[in-house]
């Protein structure tokens, strides 16, 4: 008995210490990629570059690339490979780059290999890059990780909600949704440092339109409830209120009869400068005035291109279609022709000490 439960014991060690059959990758072994850029390139290949942090004995880090051209991304895959004394892995990936020349012509086929990696983490991003992507991964922007420096970067501007959430997670959902279609982040290269510089409105997985970053606050209130966000505001004199958003909610209301949707936006915020003497009562009137007509109006223009371009990045397919007894089909013919109207109400509750 105890033979037999020693060769149990022993059994079950080599069971888990080969996981399965999977081979046991050591760190010094591998390039971790953690960015991938992609460009188009002639003949209808696609040009990938590759990059990966090195670690210095001096406890720095640097970024090394690898540039190649295949037709498919798995090719690409293998032509770095020949180029690397080391076996490249792709599970650690953070951000994955597509140049907006490509991202015009739909980017499904590109992200095909992310499907089939069992390692890929729903929350990568994908971004689009008005820089060539080789580019922007050759920079030089600080002394970490490209993976690292862009993760960061893109994550707190989220939880700022200077930008919507935007990861491969939401954007399948988004693609694969019948009654809406994925935004991502756009990012370009300025001089020593990447910005983001909008938000990209996919038809489905083509890049069909760009919200330019100084309008992501009108972009955010009708796009979600949020509770962050930050923009400026003028009085009537021209002095600017720079405004925090303590709380934002949307509400979308519908009417069947005449084919009408209203969004409708209650802000409440608070100001944390303001460039004139003192802030009162009827100077916060002018403020709350000025920004709820422009939150109508930049709302108002971005429904009505929306409905040009025939795409639905505030998701209004989900939430009507079926309460309003649509099919798809006939939903698909309405929403292009609905009578859009946004309104507004905003309400500056703290005014500061200048008051």
């Amino acid at each position: 008995m105890k033979r037999k439960g020693l060769f149990f014991i022993l059994c079950t060690f080599l069971l888990l210490q080969s996981s399965c059959g999977a081979t046991p990758k050591i760190l010094d072994d591998v390039q971790l990629a953690t960015v991938i850029g992609l460009d188009p390139a002639e003949n209808h290949d696609v040009k990938m570059t590759i990059s990966f942090p090195v670690f210095n004995p001096d406890e720095t880090t640097t970024n090394e690339t690898f540039t190649t051209q295949a037709r498919t991304l798995n090719e690409n895959l293998n032509g770095a490979g020949a180029q690397s004394s080391k076996v490249i892995e792709t599970g650690k990936l953070d951000t994955i780059v597509i140049n907006e020349e490509l991202a015009k012509q739909g980017i499904t086929d590109y992200l095909d290999f992310l499907k089939r990696g069992a390692n890929t983490g729903a929350k990568l991003y994908i971004v689009i890059s008005e820089s060539p992507a080789q580019s922007l991964l050759k920079g030089e922007y600080a002394a970490q990780d490209l993976g690292v420096y862009l993760d960061s970067m893109l994550q707190q501007n989220m939880n700022k909600r200077m930008i919507p959430e935007m990861n491969l997670h939401l954007y399948q959902y988004a693609l694969f949704s019948t009654g809406g279609d994925p935004i991502l982040p756009i990012l370009k290269q300025s001089k020593d440092v990447v910005e983001i510089s909008g938000i990209a409105i996919m038809d489905k997985d083509k890049f069909v339109e760009k919200i330019p970053f100084e309008d992501t606050f009108y972009f955010n209130a009708i796009y979600d409830d949020v509770a962050k966000g930050a923009h400026r505001a003028k009085d009537e004199e021209g002095n600017i209120a720079y405004i925090r958003r303590i709380d934002s909610i949307r509400t979308v209301n519908f009417n069947k009869k005449d084919h009408s949707l209203t969004l409708s936006v209650d802000m409440e915020g608070e100001v944390l400068e303001y460039t004139g003497s003192h802030f009162t009562e009827e100077r916060s009137k002018e403020v709350e005035e000025n920004l709820k007509n422009r939150i109508e109006e930049k709302g108002l223009q971005m429904l009505k291109r929306f409905q040009e371009l025939n795409v639905d990045p505030l998701g209004f397919g989900d939430d009507i279609q079926g309460r309003a007894g649509f099919s798809w089909q006939e939903w698909q013919q309405t929403y292009p022709n609905l009578k859009m109207n946004v309104t507004a109400n905003v309400i500056i509750v703290n005014k500061g000490i200048s008051e």
